[in-house]
């Protein structure tokens, strides 16, 4: 399952208990970009027990570049709509802006 569809209160990061929903808020809500700006604002991606905590056996790094990959252009989209007088409901993500 894609983490488009899984839930906000699905764990991203075990090591540092941080879910999807706090990812997309660093995102939309404090400006990260990238992996790094996730690791400062919530502190995912930082912890030493992800072998043993993480269900899958692996760090979340891949878990957390998936999100930004998956939400980024979204998020960019339904930005440039809402700044955008001329928007007219065209971009590639909400296609409902205008």
């Amino acid at each position: 399952m894609s983490w488009l569809e899984k839930g906000g209160n699905e764990t991203v990061c075990y090591c540092k208990d941080v879910n999807k929903m706090q990812i997309l808020a660093a995102i939309t809500v404090e400006g990260a970009k990238n992996l790094d700006d996730i690791k400062r604002i919530t502190g995912a991606c930082t912890g030493k027990d992800c072998s043993t905590m993480n269900p899958s056996g692996k760090c979340c790094a891949g878990d957390i570049q998936e999100i930004l990959d998956l939400y980024l252009p979204i998020w960019s989209d339904m930005r440039k709509g809402a700044e955008d007088k001329d928007c007219y409901g065209e971009c590639s993500s909400c296609g409902g802006c205008g």
